[in-house]
């Protein structure tokens, strides 16, 4: 096994050149996670910070998402170096994000 197989690395898709980048959008089931940052959070009626209005680096629009969806991703070098998952403490969404 070489030394680089089972490594995590970041690429864009218009980076891939198998199948065509329009096959690979295609191919994306809603199992696929984003990462983006929460520019809004929006009521519903009487409910508070109901809904994350998020900017997605690489898609056009916002994205309106139920805030109970979200879950915090954490500034950790390491973990994104090596696409390792790193715990992050609840704290961290603390006043945002509903408990489970």
């Amino acid at each position: 096994m070489s030394k680089h197989q089972q490594k995590w690395c970041r690429f864009r898709l218009a980076d891939v050149i198998c199948p065509e980048p329009r096959e690979a959008l295609e191919r994306i089931t809603p199992d696929l996670e984003v990462a983006g940052q929460i520019v809004f959070l929006s009521d519903h009626g009487e409910e508070t910070n109901r809904f994350a209005i998020m900017e997605v680096q690489g898609i056009h629009s916002p994205l309106i998402v139920p805030v109970e969806c979200l879950r915090a991703v954490p500034d950790e070098p390491r973990a994104a170096e090596t696409g390792e998952r790193v715990s992050c403490p609840e704290s961290a969404l603390e006043g945002v994000v509903r408990p489970h």
